[in-house]
């Protein structure tokens, strides 16, 4: 590996495994910049000619703002783009890097469980905001989540849940809150085999969204957490007007 100053406008960079530029990051960088403390980039010189930024896009961008025209650069050579994305994910393992962002150059290396993950809730109809863009329509922001429920339940009871919460409340953003398709996760893998799907998802619609989350708040201060309260707030209304022998056993929910 080598260092030396590298021009800043030929810089490149690899969407497929990086994450856009944050404003609030730059100006945070902008606001206490001194160039003197200035810690070198990481680059990777490829095939084709051009050196791409493997860590340092931010500071790279204050830069050109700066129009300070070269940046110290640690420079590897001929690294594959699945080595890339390998050095982002081990050099941005820090707690601001978004779990997201952390899947994304996972995915990239050619990552398993990643891949296993974002396939699953294809299936499902969804797709994950890798990138942190908040659209409101058919995108999980939630990665934690969707990575905790795969762990515990695995590709079918991820999909098994997305698919529930889709066809039962539609694709909107908030619909897919981690704490939702965490406590929905935990209530169909514990009564699948028991459950008139049809029959519970016909209810949950008539309620609407809205109004359940309201039920959910309002029994929460009764449980540890709202994620955990929320599979028995499902219980409850999937039981109402059913006869004692056909209503689920809320003691399950407690294992």
């Amino acid at each position: 590996m080598k260092l030396r100053n590298l021009n800043v406008m030929g810089l490149m960079t690899d969407m497929s495994y990086q994450s856009p530029v944050k404003e609030n990051q730059v100006k945070r960088i902008l606001k206490n910049f001194d160039k003197d403390s200035l810690d070198a980039i990481t680059v990777n010189l490829r095939p084709n000619g051009f050196y791409y930024i493997i860590d340092g896009q931010h500071r790279v961008e204050v830069l050109k703002r700066l129009k300070i025209s070269t940046v110290p650069a640690k420079i590897h050579v001929g690294l594959s783009l699945e080595e890339e994305a390998k050095l982002y994910r081990n050099i941005n393992t820090r707690p601001t890097k978004s779990p997201n962002s952390i899947a994304k150059a996972d995915i990239t290396q050619g990552d398993e469980k990643a891949e296993l993950i974002n396939f699953s809730v294809l299936q499902a109809g969804m797709k994950i905001d890798y990138d942190n863009q908040n659209p409101r329509y058919g995108y999980i922001t939630a990665y934690k989540a969707l990575e905790r429920i795969f762990n515990k339940y695995g590709s079918s009871g991820l999909v098994e849940t997305l698919r529930f919460i889709k066809d039962t409340f539609g694709d909107e953003k908030r619909f897919f809150q981690g704490l939702v398709m965490e406590g929905f996760a935990k209530f169909l893998s514990t009564y699948y085999n028991n459950l008139k799907l049809n029959e519970l998802s016909k209810r949950l619609k008539q309620k609407g969204f809205d109004n359940f989350m309201a039920e959910v708040n309002k029994q929460s201060p009764s449980f540890d957490s709202k994620k955990e309260c929320l599979p028995f707030v499902v219980a409850d209304i999937y039981n109402k007007r059913r006869n004692e022998n056909n209503k689920l056993k809320k003691l399950y929910l407690r294992d």
